[in-house]
């Protein structure tokens, strides 16, 4: 894994610091998901207000098969972003892709900041297709992946059931990791043009 803490500076100026999830994560990143405003959490597919939910998740995040980043700004967690492999079998090449972003700090290049700090685990660990799995109604979500070259390959009919009961269809977007880091890195020029620096991306990197 790449050298962390990392800063980066988002649209609007503010630095954020993106990092491992750590064990002492855990009531952070809780008050995060309950900061979230009830539509952004209507499509996650647990219940992240239940503490034993994200204990969960805390203890898996140091699963092989498991990579996850946050967001902090001061002591509060304002984005989180996964990276989920199968080391075995049939799927062993291909890795999906989960991000979550505070209210406050969507539509400001945190989503993908944090994408291509996936992406460049990603290339690390030899992955070669990522995806990433939406409810339809995700039409803000699924416009970044698409512009990072995701392409819609299946659509689930009514294979999503939400917290409150309703049934969604789930779209499954995938693209090839060179395709999306050629993507990003066009996506990253392009701010730091606007004046903002980033960390250059190192594929590869170990």
């Amino acid at each position: 894994m790449g050298p962390y803490p990392k800063t980066v500076r988002l649209k609007s100026g503010t630095e954020v610091i993106i990092r491992p999830l750590e064990k002492d994560d855990l009531e952070d990143l809780r008050s995060f998901y309950l900061d979230l405003p009830e539509e952004d959490r209507f499509y996650l597919r647990a219940d992240v207000t239940d503490r034993a939910v994200v204990a969960m998740q805390m203890e898996d995040s140091d699963a092989e098969e498991r990579t996850r980043f946050v967001a902090v700004l001061g002591n509060r967690i304002v984005g989180q972003a996964a990276l989920l492999r199968s080391r075995h079998g049939w799927l062993q090449h291909t890795s999906e892709l989960r991000c979550v972003i505070g209210h406050d700090y969507q539509h400001q290049g945190l989503a993908k900041i944090m994408l291509r700090e996936l992406f460049q685990e990603a290339t690390r660990q030899g992955v070669e297709i990522v995806f990433g799995k939406l409810a339809a109604e995700q039409t803000a979500a699924m416009r970044v992946l698409k512009g990072l070259g995701f392409k819609k390959a299946i659509v689930r009919r009514d294979h999503q059931r939400t917290l409150h009961g309703d049934l969604h269809d789930v779209v499954v977007l995938t693209c090839s990791i060179s395709d999306a880091w050629a993507r990003l890195e066009d996506l990253m020029h392009a701010m730091d043009d606007q004046g903002r620096e980033f960390p250059s991306p190192r594929r590869g990197a170990s």
